[in-house]
Parts: structure tokens; sequence; C-alpha cells
């Protein structure tokens, strides 16, 4: 339920004797001070620029993310330099993804100026009024643009338009009634109206970047006693009540599958919640946010780790948003989160946005969400085995959107991940990072289908099987995937039966150092599309009957057993990683005909 007594962040009050004390909150404070100074100093924009997406701010030779740089002297074919590989690049595309990140930044950097403000720093407070001034000022000479994702002017799409208008709404929120009442009334009137009705339109779908749009709507509405947007925001039809009820599994996920989509669209739900908590503490959809602050827990192999699992981040950990998500529900296990993020990342209590949002009080009555050996979360499509061997299983997705190509596949984390994608504008994230080559699955004729099948998970005697409806998938008439534990640890069998004769191609991809209880010998290219082009370094393994190959990674072992059947084909190999010069290795396991199983035993050690 929503904190009682709940006001949107810590107060002046709280910030200046904070600041006072010898201690991390007060060096939080300094910090945010000096990154304050530092805006005001480097802030200047111009509706000339255009605003690109973050997307293609990445290294064509490794997928890496450039090295930004907010004070650069900017002009077009600057050059930028990538952190992993030294490859310097230039263009169009990376000028206007610059000057997207340098308008996220400075709406960043406002939270520095609202903690600065609360400090009593008056040139931060001012700060904040001359920046919403000069959006405001400018904003009808700023172009609708945009080709990744829906029309901004600010920035390059409208999902990006929302973020940095929320930015500005939590930047004012603590200052509102400081404002004149004709400011905020030129505010609404030359900018933030405007913005919502540029985006109002663009939010047709249930989706993570509609629930941005809404959000920042609703925050509108709230700030400017706007009721007529708050309505909209709230009770359209694709409003937030909707988007919250329909894009929630009932497991407590989000439906686009990717925990870190999942964090999003709970980044946007928080913010806006920031605000209307204050207003409607009742709102009963409030209780499946709850859930999804807890849901992903149970895919963690420890509490800190989340797998990426479709498009997203790479590698995903808690994230810190559960600091002001625990200031406004009142859940023991949102403050438990809160205290593993801290002890895992000392330095968020260091930062601006923890100043504002921390509860003064200690978590006293944090608690751990709890966990069953198995988990099914049937309506995601998903199952877990904690033991004897952390695995998730995957019969697939319920949305095309961010779903990469992988039916019946498999993690086990930390040996074996969905390495989720880089940028999105980079080309091997078609090409590699979506494919169903890329991931612990099964291939047919070298390929996964490019859309939604009809899947289904379920866990019968102990064993969880993962299948595909006949009819979805080619001439498949079976295809699953069954997980069970048997001596030890965990048994994998994945079947298949056709009308007609296919190349079945079994993966299996990992980070760990191999090896493997068979001689090796050169083999031919394993394939030259649909992603087979990233395999290198092929090499066929030379066994009659079971073969053992062992991941050394972190102190531990993961052991694969694998039983080929009579005529099955095995290989070992390298294919990239994330970045995409990280080489893995990769197992592949190779059947002709209209038939095959493939039987893998796993086991972990110290």
């Amino acid at each position: 339920m929503l904190s009682q007594g709940y006001t949107f962040c810590n107060s002046a009050d709280f910030v200046r004797s904070a600041l006072q004390k010898k201690g991390t909150l007060s060096r939080a404070i300094q910090k945010a001070q000096a990154q304050a100074a530092h805006l005001r100093e480097m802030f200047f924009d111009t509706p000339a620029r255009t605003s690109g997406w973050a997307h293609d701010f990445a290294c064509p030779v490794c997928t890496t993310t450039l090295t930004f740089d907010a004070d650069m002297d900017y002009k077009q074919g600057n050059e930028f330099v990538c952190p992993h590989c030294g490859k310097v690049s230039s263009g169009v595309k990376l000028d206007e993804a610059w000057v997207y990140l340098y308008r996220f930044a400075v709406g960043a950097k406002l939270e520095d100026c609202a903690v600065s403000a609360l400090a009593g720093d008056d040139a931060s407070f001012d700060f904040i009024v001359k920046c919403i001034d000069f959006y405001a000022d400018h904003y009808d000479q700023f172009p609708v643009h945009g080709h990744a994702a829906g029309k901004g002017k600010i920035m390059g799409q409208c999902l990006d338009e929302a973020v940095l208008g929320i930015a500005f709404l939590k930047a004012l929120r603590p200052f509102r009634d400081r404002i004149p009442a004709e400011t905020r009334a030129r505010w609404y009137e030359k900018l933030f109206a405007p913005m919502c009705e540029l985006l109002y339109p663009q939010t047709g779908f249930i989706h993570n970047i509609p629930t941005w749009l809404m959000c920042f709507i609703g925050m509108t509405g709230l700030f400017f006693h706007a009721d007529e947007w708050l309505n909209k925001a709230l009770n359209s039809e694709y409003g937030i009540h909707n988007q919250i009820e329909k894009g929630f599994t009932k497991d407590g996920m989000w439906r686009e599958c990717s925990p870190g989509y999942h964090y999003y669209t709970l980044s946007a739900l928080t913010n806006f919640y920031s605000f209307y908590a204050e207003t409607n503490p009742a709102d009963t959809a409030c209780e499946t946010v709850e859930k999804a602050f807890i849901a992903p827990l149970t895919l963690s192999c420890d509490g800190w780790t989340i797998p990426a699992l479709n498009d997203g981040w790479y590698p995903l950990h808690l994230s810190s948003l559960v600091v002001q998500a625990s200031r406004i529900w009142d859940l023991p296990e949102l403050d438990c989160q809160v205290e593993t993020v801290l002890a895992h990342m000392p330095e968020i209590r260091e930062t601006a946005g923890y100043v504002l949002f921390a509860k003064p009080e200690e978590h006293a009555n944090a608690r751990a969400v709890s966990q069953r050996d198995v988990v099914m979360l049937s309506d995601t499509n998903l199952g877990v085995f904690r033991a004897p061997v952390f695995a998730i299983l995957k019969s697939g997705v319920i949305e095309r959107s961010h779903m990469h190509q992988d039916p019946l596949s498999v993690i086990l984390p930390p040996f074996a991940d969905d390495i989720g994608t880089p940028g999105y504008g980079h080309p091997m994230t078609a090409t590699w990072y979506r494919r169903g080559v890329a991931h612990c699955c099964v291939t047919v004729d070298g390929k996964t289908p490019e859309t939604v099948l009809k899947t289904h998970i379920s866990l019968t005697d102990g064993r969880m099987k993962a299948e595909v409806e006949p009819g979805e998938w080619d001439d498949l008439t079976v295809a699953e995937r069954t997980l069970f534990a048997q001596d030890g640890g965990l048994t994998d069998v994945s079947h298949f039966e056709a009308a007609s004769a296919h190349t079945f191609d079994w993966l299996f991809h990992s980070d760990g150092k191999c090896e493997c209880s068979a001689k090796t010998i050169p083999a031919e290219s394993l394939g030259s599309a649909n992603g087979y082009e990233h395999l290198a370094d092929a090499r066929e393994i030379q066994a009659n009957g079971e073969i053992e190959i062992a991941f050394h990674l972190n102190g531990r072992t993961l052991t694969l057993r694998v039983q080929p059947a009579e005529e099955q084909r095995c290989f070992l190999c390298t294919s990239p990683g994330n970045p995409a010069d990280h080489r893995r290795t990769t197992v592949l396991l190779r059947a002709h005909g209209a038939k095959a199983e493939f039987r893998v035993h796993y086991t972990e050690t110290n």
C-alpha cells in the first residue's frame, strides 16, 4: 500500500540539516552543488540543433556505447571515441545522438539543481526557472521530427520528449509554491500543454512508450491542476490504469518479457505516483505495481543480478529505482531491495536522487522476497529452477515488441545468459543479438520464427515442460523442451518432430573458460546466414558416446554431459558476446531428419 503521510521528497530543512553534518549525505549534497554549478556553466541550447536517437551512439566495430562529453565544443562532424576498442567514428547520426545525450544530461542534472536549491542555493533555483523559461520560450521553434518511435520536438522521438518533460516536472515539484502563478501559467501555455498535445495522440497501444507519455501527461495535469489532462492520463483507453491492468501479466511481469523494460516501465509509473500519491493514496492499481516490484526477484540467481531476457541492458542488476519506490509503497520487500542495492552500490548514497527520495528513517521492517525451489510464471511463459542448478526455461514471448527469436530457450546464469542488446541502431542487433542462433535454444534449418508463437509452459511431477503448439513453427508437429532434477543436477531434453526432414541445431553459449573431454578437429563453416555468419573457429568434437564439457567462471564450474544420439555431430566454436568483440564459447549439436532429440545433463560445483 502507499506510504502514509507521504511527501514528494525530503524537505529543505532535512537537506540543510544533512549538509551541516559530516557524512555521506553531506558529501552527496556537495556533489549536487558542484553538478548544479557545472550545469549553469555548460548550458547552451538552440532549436537549430536536431536531436537524434541515443541507440545510434554506438561503436560500429564492437557495439559499445561511445564516450559522451557534455562539455565538447559541439559542431557537425565531431569525432567520438569508443572507450572499449578505441575506434574513432563520426557522422550525422552520431552528431544528433550527441544532442539527445546533451539534453538528457541537462534533464538529469536538474535533479542536482533541485538538491542544491533545497540546500539554500538561490542560483540553482534561478537556473531551474531559466532552463524551463528557455524551452517554453522556444518550444514552438523546435521542429516536429523523429524516425525511431514516434515524434518529438526537443527530443528525437515521443518517448524521449516525455522522459525530458518528467525531468522538468520533478525538478520543479519541490518549489511549486515558490513559483509565481503567472510563471506557472506561462509555462503551461507555452511548453507543457503543447507537449501534451503532441504526445497524447501517440499513446494508442499498451507498451512502455505510451506508459511514459501518459505518466508525463498525468504529472502535467497534477502540477498545473489541469484536470482534463489528468483524467485522460488515468482513464482513457490507453491511460495509466489500463496500461497497468493490461500491460502486466498475472505473474507481475511487464508483457514485453524484458526485465530491462519492466523496470523502465516501473520508472515511469514511480515518477507518476510520486506526484499522485499525495492526491489519491487509495488507487487500487498500486497493488499491481507493488507485485511488479517483487516479480523480477524470482528470476534472480543471487538477489542482485537480473537476467536480460529479450532486448535490454546487459548486464542488468536490481534497479536503484527502488530507493524512490520504497518512499511511495510501504513494502518490506522494497526496503530489503534498497538495502541490497546500497550494499552492492554504496555510491548511490552520494547521489542527488538519494538525497531527495531516501526514507529519513532506517528500513527496520525490511524483508527479503520469499523464494521457492521451483517457480512458475506461466502467464509470462517462464519457469525457474533454483536448485540443483539455477535455470530459467522460456517457452516464448507474448509480445512482439523487443522480442528475441528464442522459443524453447534456457538461461543458466551466470554461465549462459541472454546477453540483451547493444544500441538498436547497430546492425548486429538485428543480425545477431535478436536471432535464435545467439541463444541457448534450437534452430530449424538455421532459423527460428520472427513472430510470436502460441507456446505454453507447465510443471508436472517435477518436470518443467515448454512447448510450441503444432502448426506454429514450420511443419513441426512436436516442439518441446523439458527440464527436471536428476542425479544431483538438471537434465535438459529437447524433442522435435516434423512432417519433413530438417537440420536441427541445439546451441549453448557460455562466458566460462571451456574444457572438453574429447579431441576436436577443424571443421567447415557452420553457416553463413541468419546469424551463423558470426560463428567462428569451428571445431568438431571427435567422440563415441558421452561428451563432457566444463565451463569455469568466477570460481565455479558448470559441467555439461552431452549424450549425442546416433549420427548427431557435435561442434565447438566462438560467438559474439556483449560487447561484440568479447567472444563466448558455443556448443552446437547438429541433427538431420524428421525427428531430433538432444539430451544434456548439467551439474554445478565449486
